[in-house]
């Protein structure tokens, strides 16, 4: 099976369902070394109401280890997400999120950009794609991300106080798992009914004419030497208004 013909039925079955589950992408050493840097950073960063959020982000990614822009580079993604949103395309978002020990349902929602336009907004073609990178095995116990099949095709937000857990599909995947879906597909984390914590990290690409949601051009500075390929996907080669003349 060729890499186009992989690329292919991903691009497909997330054309079909909103998302689809690319099991073992990791190696299992690379996970544990990724998921060992996460819980380095969250352990000295500032953690905002953490109790009342139920969950952890870690900022900025990009910036904080060679590890994650390397991840941000993996060739069959970079493949899967060209052949969805263009071969110009950029990153929107780079972060981490863990779901603490008996974290609770989030609200069902839609992701950047598509809150900041009035609907209906546009859904084909694709704005935005997700990427979750699975650190720690995804289950129904601990929270796996929710998906509701087809909403991608819904050209609105869901309703903020909605109750849509019947529709929504946990998706299970094991550690090293990649888990891509439309940029606007219904989603929420699920309940961690563990007494484990649950880390991923959470990727949007983007069209190179939408605006990221997290000012990722100003990471280049920390990386030393990035290749075309980072410079490309944190911002560089996207256009900014110039002084003078609109053109």
């Amino acid at each position: 099976m060729t890499v186009e013909s992989v690329v292919e039925g991903i691009v497909a079955a997330v054309d079909e369902y909103g998302f689809c589950v690319v099991p073992a992408m990791l190696p299992c050493d690379q996970t544990a070394q990724l998921l060992t840097i996460i819980d380095y950073l969250r352990e000295r960063e500032v953690r905002p109401n953490k109790e009342r959020l139920g969950h952890q982000r870690v900022l900025h990614l990009a910036a904080k280890h060679p590890a994650f822009v390397a991840l941000m580079c993996h060739p069959l993604t970079v493949a899967i997400y060209e052949k969805y949103l263009g071969r110009d395309f950029v990153c929107s978002t780079w972060t981490s999120n863990t779901a603490l020990p008996n974290a609770d349902l989030t609200y069902w929602h839609v992701d950047h950009p598509y809150w900041t336009i009035a609907p209906p907004y546009p859904v084909d073609p694709p704005l935005t794609a997700h990427a979750i990178w699975c650190l720690d095995d995804f289950t129904t116990d601990n929270g796996a991300t929710k998906f509701i099949p087809g909403s991608h095709r819904i050209p609105r937000l869901p309703e903020h106080n909605g109750n849509y857990d019947c529709e929504g599909v946990s998706v299970e995947a094991s550690a090293g798992s990649l888990i891509v879906a439309h940029g606007a597909a219904w989603h929420s984390a699920g309940r961690n009914r563990t007494e484990k914590p649950r880390t991923a990290i959470f990727g949007r690409f983007a069209r190179s004419f939408i605006i990221p949601q997290e000012d990722m051009k100003s990471q280049l500075a920390a990386i030393e030497n990035p290749s075309s390929l980072v410079e490309r996907l944190l911002g560089k080669n996207q256009y900014a208004p110039q002084g003078g003349l609109p053109y």
